[in-house]
């Protein structure tokens, strides 16, 4: 993660089958088990800490970590078919990659950041909705429960109480309440800078193209602040090409499933020809 202007912040992908902190750290890369316990001990001692591996253990979850050249949330969602009911069930299974060449703190506010994504990203929701277009792919993705905003907010919590002192000269300073006398972020300013773009080139120009009205009047041309260390582009490209990616792979497993007898005798088959009809016909898959 680097700081601002331009902020690096671990991407979800999706797979559809889908102190003293100057140096960095020595986590123990060889053991997940002892790392994970590391991690929670040093969540645990801020209140937003707590609060996420609260509703982690509320979900009888545990989140899996592993550690590669950036940070991110890598969740596969499995659609499932029961021959017997005719039923088609949803799995979603989610692993945390942190970025292995970080200081002890940077790492943490990653954590906190990519665990906000696992615990209330709801994607099955709304991957394998008909009517989903780009424009609310790309508002659910920044604005939505457990998108972009509140994995920043989170982070920039945990910062505020895990080192105080290094809060004041960090970005996550200039989005708070101009009241300073109480610690408040400002989510609309956060919100705001997501949609920066960058000046006016073919990809922007595609993206606009391609917007509802709502969310075309965010888009900002503005210098980018939030890029996506993914694929080192603004939030709402990263995003066009993640739902592309999304369509394509959603429609490829569409038109197998559509091709089984069991689902084609099914009420389930309504649904997907409705899916096809609006998600992949629409978009040429």
């Amino acid at each position: 993660m680097t700081l601002r202007p331009q902020t690096l912040i671990g991407f979800i992908l999706i797979q559809l089958t889908l102190f003293h902190v100057s140096q960095v750290y020595a986590w123990d890369h060889h053991s997940a088990e002892r790392t994970n316990q590391k991690i929670k001990f040093l969540l645990s001692k801020t209140k937003i800490g707590q609060k996420l591996l609260k509703d982690l253990e509320g979900l009888g979850q545990s989140a899996a970590v592993s550690f590669g050249e950036n940070s991110k949330t890598v969740t596969r969602i499995q659609r499932v078919f029961s021959p017997n009911d005719r039923s088609i069930q949803y799995v979603r299974k989610s692993e945390i990659v942190l970025n292995k060449n970080q200081k002890l703190q940077e790492l943490l506010m990653d954590f906190v950041h990519e665990l906000t994504h696992t615990l209330y990203r709801n994607e099955q929701k709304i991957i394998y909705d008909p009517a989903l277009t780009l424009s609310e792919y790309i508002r659910y993705g920044i604005e939505g429960r457990g998108g972009e905003a509140e994995a920043v907010q989170n982070e920039c919590n945990f910062l505020f109480e895990f080192d105080a002192q290094k809060f004041k000269s960090h970005w996550c300073n200039d989005f708070l309440s101009k009241n300073k006398k109480i610690k408040k972020f400002n989510r609309k300013k956060l919100i705001k800078a997501f949609y920066k773009v960058g000046p006016e080139s073919n990809e922007t120009e595609e993206l606009k193209n391609a917007l509802d009205i709502d969310i075309l009047k965010k888009i900002s041309n503005a210098k980018e602040y939030f890029i996506s260390s993914s694929v080192q582009k603004s939030y709402p490209l990263a995003l066009l090409k993640e739902y592309r990616t999304i369509n394509k792979k959603t429609c490829d497993n569409n038109i197998k499933l559509q091709n089984m007898k069991n689902i084609s005798k099914s009420e389930n088959s309504l649904h997907l020809q409705e899916f096809f009809e609006r998600r992949c016909l629409a978009s040429g898959n």
